[in-house]
């Protein structure tokens, strides 16, 4: 039998978390920084892309406060970045129509853009590394047996093979799946079966009593309650959106907040955006920047966004 071993203290800080205070919904270190026609992805750190309201697809430098826009991509929007890239989706579906194009990648400093040696016409990019650059090419009949052509692509000699839907690493010469730490396969089946987000030596996982965070199998740091244990929604509807990065843990709900939790234990936020259909946080290293929308984008009609960034807590 397992032994399940004794949590450390919670930090008072994320005690408070489970029930926000309406300082806390309110958030006064929340900056509106742009206004776009996209929503907005980042590398994680430094740099995001969007699509201005209208149209021109610009790289913005959180750090030094320089926004570029892409030249040649009039027809594609922002779908990653990475690796001082853009990537940049030139598939729309318009009228139930697919218009395919070659996916583009351009540099975060000029601006220019090309298109990626090596991808189709219709390929949707997903995520840039040093060495490779992964994505799917969609079906766009929908179909029960079709999820998509998963690929990766070197950036050096252009190959391209055939791939699942899981994670790898892109930054050396053969890529490699992305695991969770060691720890992990000893954890739990519940807990792994919970499994949310890893990176690093850092597990996210539901195990139905709380979403906790897991540093290795001592070590643990409650989130929020189980989506599990409240029955309400399926576990990845509610906290299907995990992501860690940048010392900090955060999700959106299906409540229109964000929730962020510093993986020191130093503080938390709920963050409520009253009146929005769709919210989507990634990371900056100054914050979460979400893409907020009164639409959703399969509502029909064209959705536009405010990006909001959210500072940690004083």
């Amino acid at each position: 039998m397992t032994r399940i071993l004794k949590p450390l203290p919670l930090v008072a800080a994320v005690l408070a978390f489970f029930v926000p205070s309406a300082s806390q919904a309110a958030s006064p270190n929340r900056e509106v920084i742009a206004e776009a026609s996209t929503r907005a992805v980042t590398d994680g750190a430094r740099y995001l892309a969007y699509q201005r309201a209208d149209g021109v697809s610009v790289a913005h430098d959180s750090w030094r406060g320089k926004t570029v826009e892409i030249l040649g991509a009039e027809n594609c929007e922002p779908a990653t970045v990475g690796a001082g890239q853009v990537g940049l989706d030139c598939a729309k579906s318009e009228n139930a129509r697919w218009t395919n194009g070659r996916p583009r990648i351009a540099s975060v400093l000029t601006g220019k853009s090309r298109p990626v040696l090596g991808a189709l016409d219709g390929d949707v990019l997903w995520r840039i590394g040093s060495r490779w650059i992964a994505g799917v090419h969609p079906c766009h009949a929908p179909s029960p047996h079709c999820s998509g052509q998963w690929f990766l692509i070197n950036r050096r000699t252009h190959a391209r093979i055939r791939t699942d839907e899981a994670e790898y690493s892109l930054n050396r010469p053969r890529p490699s799946k992305v695991k969770p730490p060691r720890y992990w396969r000893a954890m739990p089946g519940k807990l792994r079966r919970g499994t949310l987000a890893y990176s690093g030596n850092m597990v996210v996982a539901d195990d139905g009593k709380s979403l906790s965070l897991w540093k290795g199998r001592r070590s643990k740091l409650r989130l929020a309650p189980s989506a599990w244990r409240a029955q309400r929604f399926p576990v990845w509807d509610n906290y299907g959106s995990v992501k860690i990065a940048q010392g900090r843990v955060f999700w959106e709900d299906l409540e229109n907040r964000v929730h962020i939790v510093r993986t020191d234990g130093s503080g938390a936020q709920v963050v409520a955006f009253e009146g929005s259909r769709y919210l989507d946080p990634r990371s900056l290293r100054d914050g979460v920047v979400v893409s907020v929308s009164d639409r959703r984008e399969a509502s029909g009609g064209e959705p536009t966004f405010e990006l909001v960034l959210v500072r940690d807590l004083p």
